[in-house]
Formats: C-alpha cells, sequence, structure tokens
C-alpha cells in the first residue's frame, strides 16, 4: 500500500514538473528557432509556432500551464496529507507521548513541509532549469500534452484567464503579454555574460556594443573635425586646385567661401574632370558644387541617420549652433563607428592604439573617448576625444609631459598639436612618469 502511495505521490510531482517545464519553454524558446523548423517541415512546430505568433493564444497556453501546476500541487497535498499522516499519526501518539489531536496537526505539518520540499525541488527548480537549458526541445516535447489539457479544460481555463482580464480591467491595469521585449540594458548585459562565457570574441563584443549605443550619440561624437578636412577655397585658381588635388586620395572636397567655417558646396573630382574633358579648361568652381545636406552638431546618430535616408545623401556637413561648419560625417563613418575604424580619404591614418615594447600604450589625442574607455576606465567626462577628456580632467592646456593620473593609471602627454593634445602614452600600474607630478598639475583623479 505505501509503495503505491509514493508512486501516485511521485507522479503528482512529475505532472507538475511537466507543466512547470512548459511554461518556462514557451516563454523562453526563440520564435526564429520554432520558425526554421517549421519551415523545414516540421508539424510540432508548426503548431507551436501559431501559439507563439499570438499573444492571445500564448496567454491560454500559460494560463493551462498554471491551471495544471495549481491542479497537481492541491491534489498532491490534499492526497498526500490524508494517506500519509495515517502512518506517522500512530508513531508521535507512541514515541512523542501527544495526545491524538496534538499527534494529527504535527504529522500533519510534518507531511506538508516534506511533500513541499520534494515539490519545489523535483516539481519546480529541476524542470525549470532543464526548460532553460534546452527551451526548443522542452517546447516541442511539451506541446502534445498541452494541447490535450487546451482542449479538454478549455472551457474552465477560458473562464480563469476571462476573469483575470476583468480584474485588471477594474483595477484600470494594462492586460500584460508573455512575450518578453528585452531593453538595450538587458541586451547589453546579455552581451557581457555571452563575452565572459567565450561566446562572444572581444571584437565581436565590442561590435555589438558599438552598434547598441551608436544611436544615442550625438553627430558631434562621431563627425570628422573640419581641422582633419581637406577643404578648396570657392575662388581658387585652376592652379591652386590641380595642386590641391594632385597626390591626393579624396574624389570629393568640401568648399569654403570666405573662411573654412562658411562651407557652400561639395567638389566632386569625377565632375571636374569631366568638364575638363569636354572643355578643355576648368569651368568656375563654384558651377560644379554638389549641395551636400547640413544636420547639426547636437542631433542625434538616429536622427542623422532618418534623415541621409530620406534625402538620399551619404554624406552631410555638420554645424554648430551658430550655424558654422565644423566637421563632416560619413556614411563610412557610420559604418566605422559600428563595425570598427574603416580608413576612407577623409580619416587621417595613425588614429589607432600603438602597444610599446615597454607595456606603455600610446593613444592617438584625436581617438573616441568611449572607444579608450576599456583601457582607461573613468575616462570619459563628456568630451569626444582622448584629447579633449584630458585637458577637461586637467581644466588646463596642458604641456608635453603633463601627466594625469585616473582610476591608479599614469597617462603622460606626450606630444602637443599647437593647443590640441595629439598623443598621449599610458603607462603600465608599476612604471612612474616623469615630469610634473599629479600633485603639483592638480589633477589625481
Amino acid at each position: 500500500m505505501i509503495l503505491f502511495i509514493i508512486f501516485v505521490i511521485l507522479l503528482l510531482i512529475l505532472v507538475n514538473a511537466f507543466y512547470v517545464a512548459a511554461e518556462f519553454a514557451a516563454v523562453s524558446v526563440r520564435r526564429n528557432m520554432i520558425r526554421e523548423m517549421a519551415e523545414g517541415g516540421s508539424k510540432v512546430a508548426v503548431h507551436l509556432l501559431k501559439i507563439l505568433e499570438n499573444t492571445r493564444e500564448l496567454d491560454r497556453y500559460i494560463a493551462a500551464c498554471q491551471f495544471g501546476i495549481t491542479i497537481s500541487s492541491l491534489i498532491l497535498g490534499a492526497y498526500g496529507q490524508v494517506q500519509l499522516s495515517s502512518y506517522l499519526l500512530p508513531l508521535f501518539e507512541r514515541f512523542g507521548g501527544m495526545d491524538s489531536v496534538m499527534a494529527a496537526s504535527v504529522s500533519a505539518l510534518v507531511v506538508l513541509v516534506g511533500l513541499t520540499v520534494f515539490q519545489v525541488i523535483l516539481g519546480e527548480l529541476m524542470p525549470k532549469s532543464l526548460a532553460l537549458q534546452f527551451p526548443r526541445q522542452a517546447a516541442l516535447y511539451t506541446y502534445y500534452p498541452m494541447r490535450w489539457t487546451l482542449t479538454f479544460f478549455a472551457w474552465f481555463i477560458d473562464f480563469l484567464n476571462g476573469s483575470g482580464l476583468l480584474l485588471l480591467k477594474l483595477f484600470r491595469l494594462p492586460p500584460g503579454g508573455h512575450q518578453h521585449i528585452h531593453s538595450q540594458q538587458e541586451i547589453n548585459m546579455l552581451l557581457d555574460e555571452s563575452h565572459e562565457g567565450g561566446l562572444l570574441e572581444e571584437d565581436e563584443h565590442e561590435r555589438l556594443h558599438s552598434a547598441l549605443s551608436l544611436a544615442e550619440r550625438t553627430v558631434e561624437q562621431i563627425m570628422i573635425p573640419r581641422f582633419q578636412l581637406v577643404c578648396l577655397d570657392v575662388d581658387a585658381t585652376q592652379e591652386d586646385i590641380l595642386e590641391m588635388i594632385s597626390g591626393r586620395p579624396h574624389t570629393h572636397i568640401p568648399v569654403y567661401e570666405g573662411n573654412r567655417e562658411s562651407v557652400i558646396g561639395m567638389l566632386h573630382i569625377k565632375d571636374m574632370v569631366a568638364a575638363y574633358t569636354e572643355k578643355g579648361v576648368l569651368p568656375p568652381l563654384r558651377s560644379m558644387l554638389r549641395q551636400v545636406p547640413c544636420v547639426m552638431e547636437m542631433q542625434t546618430v538616429e536622427m542623422l541617420m532618418s534623415q541621409l535616408r530620406e534625402e538620399k545623401a551619404k554624406e552631410a556637413f555638420v554645424l554648430n549652433e551658430y550655424g558654422k561648419f565644423v566637421g563632416l560625417v560619413t556614411l563610412e563613418r557610420l559604418l566605422g563607428e559600428m563595425v570598427g575604424d574603416i580608413d576612407d580619404e577623409f580619416i587621417r591614418s595613425g588614429e589607432k592604439v600603438e602597444y610599446l615594447p615597454d607595456g606603455s600604450v600610446r593613444i592617438p589625442g584625436m581617438m573616441r573617448a568611449h572607444k579608450a574607455e576599456c583601457l582607461v576606465p573613468f575616462l570619459m567626462n563628456g568630451a569626444t576625444t582622448v584629447g579633449g577628456c584630458v585637458i577637461k580632467h586637467m581644466s588646463c592646456i596642458p604641456k608635453e609631459g603633463d601627466r594625469l593620473i585616473i582610476a591608479g593609471r599614469v597617462l603622460v602627454v606626450e606630444k602637443m598639436d599647437h593647443n590640441r593634445v595629439s598623443s598621449v602614452l599610458l603607462l603600465p600600474p608599476e612604471k612612474k612618469a616623469e615630469g610634473k607630478s599629479a600633485v603639483e598639475s592638480g589633477v589625481d583623479i
């Protein structure tokens, strides 16, 4: 008799485990995975996909799982308490010195605690872990039994589900679906976990992070600054133009009028060559200019991409709040921000980190600050470039040899280009810097 009771108890725990696995598998399985199987001819995947892609059907599916979990738990508690308490009651009366009422209460408590422990371990935690590790297999294997549950208890499940929705409406709460939409922060956490677990290489991890954060950056943070551009005066002579383009890889050049802050268009070299070939002389420079859309430096990259898409443009002039030309942004630059540096005609070479034999790291001053943060934590302070961050941290224009201590790491200003930081050296943790001390410079952070 006791063996039969244990068999029934284990069977009820197994039923509970089945519904728990079905619930977790349904909410964690990737629909793309099931869609691929459905396209491959799997009938189970075809039926399951219809449920996963329909919010209402998925709600009913989850409700059926919860119904099964609740019913099996209630039956397990009632059956186990009635059957097992009768075996424990005489033991507490004989060896515990208890009266019948006390012995019945204690035996019922012991049975309840024991069944709860076994049910939580075998009927909740284990199936949940298996379903999360193998969501596709669990979702497919549990589909047909769940379908039978939905069919047999359809009326009751609809009644319970409808009652829950009605209560939500009474409290003016929106009914929530079971499809989990990940926020950007959650996706970043998933990427970090995948990288730490060895599923993503360092460069893959960096590219995905850059792609996720790109839309939130401003145009100022990704543009090519004006001083890095080769520009041409609209009143330049033919000799000046030919001298400007000879020996340079540029295929199009910004053209300004009066000063470099007043850009008026873009000169495409192929247009100039075509005009020269046709007429034998260069026509006025102004007649060969192409108009380029203008964007503001404080615009987000998301707005920039929308504008470029609408105007079918591959580049845009960047203006500051005073309408002055401050830089250029191109599709190549956008792509480089997502997948890594891509050398194009506007980007100078040498803007890459260089690891020196003594363990120091040479960082270009024009390198984007967010790309150097993995080398120097807490470097970013609102400035766009590494050089800008150094100047902002020091609150003055530094001199060559000045040093900055950030999070215990020493940065030495290696080279200055007038008032701009051209490059800095990140010293190894054990190496001391020569020059002004951090205390003297007042920049120990």
